[in-house]
């Protein structure tokens, strides 16, 4: 912060040059910004993008639901277990066909809603991530001085009468 304030002061010293040191001043806030975005959330987004969005959404719902599948499974033996060793069981009670057709339900419906609700959250979170890489390769290209790739997408040619 010291080194802003310090910076402010230098640029009134010149009226003349004024317009030239705010240039640099917005500049300088621009590559701020940048740096706390690299801190905190570029290594991430640049991670999510590098993939196409339909890729990245399959592969963490992939990962998800591995992770559902087998947390069920654990869940599905420690019942076992309770079942045999707490309420002794008969283990061909345990074994009946309906109570797999039972337990497979289950599991097909908690990954089905799992994948309904993570895969909304997946393709938000790239298309935010998305978002924040335009915006920063857009100051990027501010900084140095180009324009946008964006930046004439809406506006009309000028035309040379």
């Amino acid at each position: 912060m010291s080194i802003y304030i310090i910076f402010l002061n230098y640029v009134m010293i010149s009226e003349e040059t004024e317009v030239f040191y705010l240039e640099d001043l917005r500049k300088v806030r621009a590559m701020i910004n940048l740096a706390i975005y690299d801190k905190h959330e570029g290594e991430t987004d640049r991670k999510i993008t590098s993939n196409y969005k339909r890729d990245y959404v399959y592969k963490r719902g992939l990962s998800m639901r591995l992770g559902v599948f087998l947390g069920c499974i654990i869940l599905v033996l420690i019942y076992y277990a309770y079942m045999l060793f707490v309420k002794d069981a008969d283990v061909f009670q345990l074994i009946g066909e309906h109570i797999f057709i039972r337990m497979g339900i289950g599991i097909a419906a908690v990954l089905t809603i799992y994948t309904f609700f993570c895969s909304f959250s997946y393709r938000r979170e790239y298309h935010y991530a998305e978002k924040r890489m335009d915006i920063y390769e857009k100051r990027i290209s501010w900084i140095n001085g180009q324009k946008s790739k964006h930046a004439g997408k809406n506006h009309k040619k000028d035309e040379v009468i």
